[in-house]
C-alpha cells in the first residue's frame, strides 16, 4: 500500500529510516547530517488522496444523483401531465353545464304561450 517513498530514507543509500535509533543510518554508518534524510513530500500524498477521494465519490455517488435528477423530472411531467388532463376535465364540465343551461332555457322558452299583440 505504502511505497519506500512515503518514508524517511537515508540520502546516501535510501534505507528505511523510520525505527532508526541513532543518529547513524543502519545501513551504510553514515551519519545523517552528512548523508542528509530524505524526508517524504506529504502534502503531495494528501493531494492525490483528495484526487482519489473525489474520483470515487463521483463514480459511486454520481449514479445515484443523476437517478434522482431524474426521478424528478419524470415525476414534475406526470405533474403536469395530470394537471393538464384536471384542466381539460374542468373545461369538459363547463361546456356541459353551460348545453344544459342552453337546453334548459330553450325548453322554457318553448313551453311558454306565446303572446300574441293586440295590435291591428
Amino acid at each position: 500500500m505504502f511505497s519506500t517513498a512515503s518514508f524517511p530514507r537515508c540520502g546516501h543509500c535510501g534505507y528505511n529510516l523510520t525505527a532508526a535509533q541513532s543518529n547513524r543510518c543502519p545501513e551504510c554508518g553514515l551519519l545523517f547530517i552528512e548523508a542528509g534524510v530524505i524526508v517524504p513530500d506529504r502534502v503531495r500524498e494528501r493531494s492525490k488522496l483528495k484526487v482519489w477521494m473525489i474520483a470515487l465519490f463521483i463514480m459511486l455517488l454520481g449514479p445515484a444523483m443523476i437517478g434522482g435528477a431524474m426521478t424528478l423530472h419524470y415525476r414534475a411531467q406526470a405533474a403536469a401531465a395530470q394537471a393538464r388532463a384536471a384542466a381539460a376535465r374542468a373545461a369538459a364540465q363547463a361546456q356541459v353545464a353551460q348545453a344544459q343551461a342552453t337546453a334548459q332555457f330553450l325548453q322554457q322558452t318553448l313551453s311558454t304561450p306565446a303572446r300574441r299583440s293586440s295590435v291591428p
